[in-house]
């Protein structure tokens, strides 16, 4: 689990002081974390600590509530204000845009695995309502549950704009660009934490530079959907047949909510990963495939992959491609000029963007959100 921090000394009362922090911080215990802290809040008893989140997603939402949820626990108040550009006013409340939305927003259509050791560190409410949920299914790996991701970013924006974390968090519909960011980090905020991915606008800052590990591996991601619902033993057949199958080789990976609804990842290399267009049928595919022998070539690798884990083609739906190019976050730099001195930290993956198929993403990204709250 990883996190980044980069900050300078600051002596005004009332602020957040902090140290130069010049590389990554790499956290194996959250629990000892507040004891290598590199700085400590100051602010009177009677003075909230703002603090301004970028990114709503499950780092970035589970961050303030955490936040909400330790401060209330010490009486004390403390003022986030999220920044999201991908929600839209719905009457009174936030909403995730969708594909028929003006911006659109595509979501993301995953099934991912959370461990019973990181759903302990959310959230109490937001723990609760996750397993109080149907769209969710225990131990298909063990000690984990599986839901699907705009499940957990629904539930986690639904949330920080109910009691008791509306009192003490306000969504800003909008990306932070790079002239906000100099405006929000100012001595009023305390603290300014990126939680918005690998294409963080934190590394618009001078000082912020992204890191690559030197490789770019490639996927497909195919989701489906089946209508009629498995009996709960035919679910659990299928689930155990695909654990067993998606361990036993390196080319498609399965993760799925009985087996039901899922996606299956698909790794290519790179000359396959060009004949795919972002947003391709399997139809789409198949109709560019005669006399292109790598497409045709291509296209049996995909059937191969639903015949594998005995999905019909007629369920899927357009498929996804993308590159996955692991880095992390480094830094050498104390903020200075144009940009306020307000300490700057990174959490999820644009603190660190790790490799998807050890099934890790999620669960880092939250273990960081826990450690810096």
């Amino acid at each position: 689990m990883n996190l980044s921090i980069y900050g300078q000394r600051k002596s005004q009362k009332g602020s957040l002081c902090s140290m130069a922090w010049p590389s990554l911080i790499w956290i194996n215990n959250p629990t000892n974390f507040l004891h290598s802290l590199p700085y400590m809040i100051t602010t009177e008893v009677d003075q909230p600590v703002h603090i301004v989140v970028v990114g709503a997603g499950p780092a970035g939402a589970t961050f303030a509530m955490l936040l909400v949820q330790f401060f209330r626990e010490k009486d004390r108040e403390v003022k986030v204000t999220v920044y999201e550009s991908r929600v839209i006013k719905e009457g009174n409340h936030y909403r995730w845009r969708n594909e028929n939305d003006e911006p659109r927003n595509k979501r993301r259509r995953q099934v991912i695995t959370l461990q019973n050791s990181v759903l302990e560190l959310l959230p109490d409410i937001l723990n609760a309502k996750i397993n109080e949920s149907q769209n969710i299914e225990k131990n298909v790996w063990k000690n984990s549950i599986n839901i699907p991701i705009m499940e957990y970013e629904d539930m986690a924006l639904k949330l920080i704009q109910e009691e008791p974390f509306n009192e003490m968090i306000t969504i800003s519909p909008q990306k932070m660009e790079p002239e906000i960011f100099k405006l929000a980090a100012t001595p009023k905020c305390d603290l300014l934490v990126f939680a918005d991915g690998s294409s963080s606008v934190a590394f618009n800052h001078p000082g912020i530079h992204k890191c690559s590990f030197g490789h770019t591996d490639y996927a497909l991601g195919v989701p489906y959907h089946v209508s009629q619902p498995n009996s709960t033993e035919e679910a659990t057949r299928l689930q155990n047949l695909n654990v067993a199958i998606t361990v036993g080789q390196t080319r498609y990976l399965m993760n799925s909510l009985r087996s039901e609804r899922g996606y299956i990842n698909i790794r290519l290399n790179s000359e396959e990963f060009k004949l795919v267009n972002q947003g391709d049928t399997l139809d789409d595919i198949e109709s560019r495939a005669s006399g292109n022998e790598q497409l045709q070539s291509l296209c049996q690798v995909i059937m191969d992959g639903l015949s594998l884990f005995g999905i019909d083609p007629t369920h899927t739906q357009s498929i996804d491609k993308f590159p996955i190019q692991m880095h992390y976050a480094s830094c050498r730099y104390y903020q200075s000029g144009n940009y306020a001195n307000a300490p700057i930290c990174l959490i999820g993956n644009a603190a660190m963007s790790v490799h998807f198929w050890p099934g890790r993403g999620a669960n880092s990204g939250i273990k960081s959100a826990y450690a810096l709250a």
